[in-house]
């Protein structure tokens, strides 16, 4: 493993740049890749919270070196100041978000708005694109929570079913299942074991049954829940990232 000292030295004197990105830009793309791996491999080591900020950590390393000049002073002094930036910014976002949700003022995205969520197409998935999605998925699932606790408890549990079935894939993508049952009160657990058990996901016309109501009742129900939550922008971009769709 290499130590703090080494990655630092190779990211502030990467010869990436050097590369004019216009004219050799496929040698800067390869060179860029290097430089975002050996950041990361940084970040990891000597930051507590990496797991939860890998997107603020990549988002932000791609738009510094589209703006740093060595005149700067070294890349890491300013791109510590713009990550620092960028996470207080985003904690405002999600503290005025829960504000807004709590209060009930929270907007809602208008009809063709919420179903465009084929905006990013992941295709060949880097090991920076890795940690960009997990930390999303992590998000969303936080968000989710965040605003499951504050449902009226009579549609908790049929929006904790319909939920589960719509996130597990992107839940199995991190979370172990010890994770899901500790930290995530949104989650139906007997959906869920089942299913990491080799069962079948029940339909959601089944799960309307269940509750006495009908299929496009209980559609209705938790599509109004996500709405709520696609006005956050952090969070309808992660959706369109992850392909994660209108709940239907």
């Amino acid at each position: 493993m290499r130590t703090k000292e080494e990655l630092e030295n190779l990211i502030n004197g990467s010869s990436m740049f050097s590369i004019d990105r216009a004219i050799d830009t496929e040698l800067f793309i390869i060179e860029e890749r290097k430089f975002l791996l050996d950041l990361v491999e940084l970040m990891a080591l000597i930051r507590k919270d990496f797991a939860d900020i890998g997107s603020e950590i990549i988002l932000t390393a791609k738009a510094c070196i589209k703006a740093y000049k060595r005149e700067n002073g070294a890349f890491l002094n300013y791109f510590n100041h713009a990550l620092k930036t960028a996470l207080i910014k985003e904690k405002t976002r999600e503290a005025k978000l829960h504000e807004k949700l709590v209060s009930g003022d929270a907007p809602v995205r208008g009809g063709e708005d919420s179903v465009i969520f084929d905006l990013i197409a992941v295709t060949d998935v880097s090991p920076e694109d890795k940690v960009v999605s997990a930390d999303m998925v992590r998000y969303i699932m936080r968000i989710v929570n965040l605003v499951f606790k504050i449902q009226q408890e009579r549609t908790k549990e049929l929006l904790s079913k319909l939920l589960t079935i719509k996130l597990l894939d992107a839940l199995l993508f991190v979370y172990s299942k010890a994770e899901v049952m500790e930290e995530l009160v949104f989650v139906d657990a007997g959906i869920f074991s089942e299913y990491i058990n080799g069962g079948e996901l029940p339909s959601a016309r089944k799960i309307a049954v269940m509750y006495n109501t009908t299929e496009q009742q209980a559609s209705r129900t938790i599509n109004r829940f996500w709405e709520k939550l696609m006005e956050n922008d952090k969070f309808f971009e992660s959706c369109a990232y992850m392909k994660i769709g209108v709940i239907n």
